[in-house]
């Protein structure tokens, strides 16, 4: 027997549907390179301010650098996201 059934995750599999995150479609994760503590800090204000209203988004403070995962409604709006970031960096 598989292992996720036996623990009864089988059920969630077949409840999934189109919008499995909250109804957002898409997901996206971007890692940004930096051992620089200030810079971190500049960075993760930086992308706080740019995130649309549209996507919701997550920073991890990693040991060098920054973790960005990202929900969105398509896969242009987060690519678009992580674009106007990479422009900044």
């Amino acid at each position: 027997r598989d292992c996720l059934l036996s623990r009864g995750l089988g059920d969630v599999y077949k409840r999934q549907t189109l919008g499995l995150w909250n109804n957002y479609t898409h997901n996206g994760l971007l890692y940004l390179y930096t051992p620089d503590g200030e810079q971190k800090s500049r960075w993760i204000q930086m992308i706080r301010d740019k995130k649309p209203d549209h996507l919701e988004a997550g920073c991890s403070e990693c040991r060098q650098g920054i973790l960005l995962r990202v929900l969105g409604k398509s896969g242009d709006a987060v690519y678009d996201y992580f674009e106007d970031i990479a422009r900044e960096v």
